[in-house]
């Protein structure tokens, strides 16, 4: 008994080893972006897109999956659910490819820290779900950040708002899609895959293309990696998400707003403000009601 117990120990810690590295991957995409913040956003989603498409179908093959592939595009009902996945986060990219390119890497992080609670109040609203009290004041210092973060800027949030709501939409959706991560992700970009590529055409044909035809060989090496970028932390994710617990997915995904948050303060010197200060702790409170009322379930079931 002992023995098996050591084994599941062993098996959880290998799924956190995984989780960690890919969230924080997803943390650190902030750097990456901003390497590429000259590109014009469409250009730089474009390539995400295309090199996505790629290198996906590479490893679909190298992990004998096409014949499966196949199959599930027989099936209209999942079809329509990955369109509007691959619509709700191309939206998603895009507004974070963006918000980087401007110098507002805090403003990521708070939409991605938002990111949950806004999932728990969509299950509220659209499936009726019901929430304790504490997940109710999680939920009140959520959006009192928000509100207040929209009263102290005197412009809508709308980098917040996009992440957060695009995002959220997009864990609905792809709730009710059964099959594994990299099939999933390979059927979104692919119905995106002949709009991205008729844009680099419209682009090129304009003489506006950054990738070999305005741009050095290592700017275009970094558009090629926009594909790799997308791709390793999904593995990652995929392979740390079948051997882990689900209560600590939800605890580790915290790490991708907590490092792009340090990224913005300490490499990028975006200004910390007392607005901003004021806006993370209201989120953090909410956040920390929300943590503790999940340690809270798990002891008890426990």
């Amino acid at each position: 008994m002992q023995q098996i117990t050591n084994m599941d120990n062993s098996i959880t810690f290998k799924g956190v080893i995984f989780l960690f590295l890919a969230f924080t991957l997803w943390g650190m995409f902030p750097i990456y972006f901003t390497w590429v913040g000259n590109i014009n956003a469409f250009e730089v989603l474009a390539h995400r897109i295309v090199w996505s498409s790629f290198i996906l179908i590479i490893v679909l093959y190298w992990r004998k999956d096409i014949k499966a592939l196949m199959g599930h595009m027989k099936n209209k009902k999942m079809l329509k659910q990955l369109f509007l996945a691959s619509i709700l986060i191309s939206l998603n990219w895009l507004i974070f490819i963006y918000a980087v390119s401007k110098g507002r890497i805090l403003e990521t992080s708070l939409g991605y820290y938002t990111t949950p609670l806004l999932t728990i109040a969509i299950g509220v609203v659209f499936f009726n779900e019901r929430l304790n009290t504490n997940k109710l004041f999680a939920l009140f210092f959520a959006f009192s950040s928000v509100a207040y973060q929209w009263a102290s800027l005197e412009s809508f949030p709308f980098v917040v708002i996009g992440l957060s709501i695009s995002f959220s939409l997009y864990s609905v959706v792809k709730k009710n899609i059964k099959i594994n991560g990299v099939m999933s992700l390979f059927m979104e970009v692919l119905f995106l895959f002949p709009f991205a590529i008729l844009f680099l055409f419209y682009l090129f044909y304009n003489n506006e293309l950054s990738f070999l035809q305005n741009s050095s060989l290592n700017m275009s090496f970094l558009l090629f990696l926009s594909g790799i970028i997308t791709i390793a932390p999904l593995l990652l994710f995929a392979k740390g998400v079948q051997i882990a617990p689900l209560y600590l997915v939800g605890f580790i995904s915290y790490i991708t707003p907590t490092v792009s948050f340090l990224i913005a303060i300490f490499i990028y010197n975006e200004e910390l403000s007392t607005d901003k200060i004021i806006t993370f702790s209201l989120l953090w409170i909410g956040l920390s009601i929300f943590i503790i009322d999940e340690v809270r379930k798990i002891k008890l079931k426990s």
